[in-house]
């Protein structure tokens, strides 16, 4: 079961039902017109829903294990992936008068000798051209080539789409809109798992406490964040994270029969806030930090927290309130941000606030923190 919620006041305001087993993820088109609901393996199903009206206006079964999905910025398609999968959906752009629910129309990327991988995590930009390459005054820079770049429609912003994946052997892949691999590269890394774009850089999470920072449009790296503590240390002690040197992690891969070498825990969610130049870090151990990337050659702690007594599952931001909101506008979306869904267990949402903050998911609920 999937729910939708009124974040103003907490009230439910649909359901949407036919999953007969877990639902592993939830995402609303760019303009909120559509939702699309991801069944677990036993389950098989991908849905589309129309939010408005609660229809379920499109429907596909997977036979592979899906670990995530993307919706495109254009709100044409989205992109899912997993085992052996990543796989390109699109979306009528007109529905018959009859509303019955349509076949989903979905094409797989063209992965050539990747093909044998998992697949763990995706994510969907807008290729800028000329694209500020430094984090100097990227705010101003950044957002006057957009605006030249993209033009708003109906089911959000028209432009080139890339779409970002990473794979659990420790690959970085960009695909053309027209599902071919443009680029990838190695990230030397005994495991990625989870990617987060904003703005025109991206951030990957691997094992061992790597997170790395690239350039979308180029993979071009820019650089690692500080590792966070060793698993086994006195949190009290609060000693200051070591900042890695400037090159890419190891040129090996770790051992994970290494016992000389001190093991940091692995990231499990990742969210990149490029306008307030942030990166939170969510880790295995229940942990997670805020890292201060303004300055690339200096990447500071921000703050960090413990007090998780369980697994994060997903994190997200908080913007504060565009001046045009009204309670009644409970399922919009105003750019990187918007509310989301959950089901019947797990799925917390997310919604507006007047501070800069940021929401963890846990099995039991959410946790709200300042930055």
């Amino acid at each position: 079961m999937v729910r939708l919620w009124n974040v103003a006041d907490g009230t439910q305001l649909a359901e949407f039902a036919g999953h007969h087993f877990r639902v592993v993820a939830v995402r609303f088109s760019p303009s909120a017109r559509y939702l699309v609901s991801l069944g677990s393996q036993e389950d098989n199903t991908v849905y589309v829903w129309d939010r408005a009206s609660g229809q379920r206006v499109a429907s596909a079964k997977v036979t592979n294990k899906i670990n995530g999905v993307a919706f495109s910025p254009t709100g044409h398609f989205f992109v899912t992936v997993g085992v052996r999968h990543v796989r390109y959906w699109y979306l009528e752009p007109r529905r018959n008068r009859h509303k019955e629910t349509l076949p989903l129309n979905g094409r797989n990327a063209v992965l050539g000798d990747l093909l044998n991988n998992t697949f763990t995590d995706v994510c969907c930009t807008l290729r800028v051209p000329n694209a500020v390459s430094t984090y100097k005054d990227r705010s101003s820079d950044y957002s006057s080539t957009a605006m030249t770049a993209t033009t708003t429609t109906e089911d959000g912003v028209a432009g080139t789409v890339l779409t970002l994946v990473v794979s659990k052997a420790g690959q970085l892949m960009q695909f053309s809109d027209q599902r071919y691999l443009e680029k990838w590269v190695e990230l030397r890394t005994s495991k990625a798992s989870c990617i987060s774009t904003s703005g025109p850089w991206l951030v990957v999470g691997c094992a061992r406490g790597t997170c790395l920072l690239f350039e979308s449009e180029t993979l071009q790296f820019l650089a690692q964040l500080p590792l966070p503590h060793t698993l086994g240390s006195d949190l009290q002690s609060d000693v200051p994270c070591k900042q890695p040197s400037a090159p890419p992690p190891q040129t090996t891969a770790p051992s994970s029969d290494d016992t000389e070498t001190p093991s940091h825990p692995d990231l499990l969610a990742i969210k990149l806030d490029w306008s307030r130049s942030r990166v939170i870090c969510c880790y295995t151990d229940h942990s997670f930090y805020v890292w201060d990337i303004s300055d690339l050659n200096n990447i500071r702690r921000r703050l960090s927290h413990f007090y998780h007594s369980r697994g994060v599952w997903s994190i997200d931001c908080f913007v504060e309130t565009p001046p045009n909101l009204s309670p009644s506008m409970s399922s919009a979306q105003f750019g990187d941000s918007h509310y989301s869904v959950k089901d019947s267990a797990t799925w917390p949402f997310r919604g507006w606030t007047k501070r800069e903050a940021f929401v963890t998911m846990l099995q039991m609920g959410w946790i709200l923190s300042e930055f």
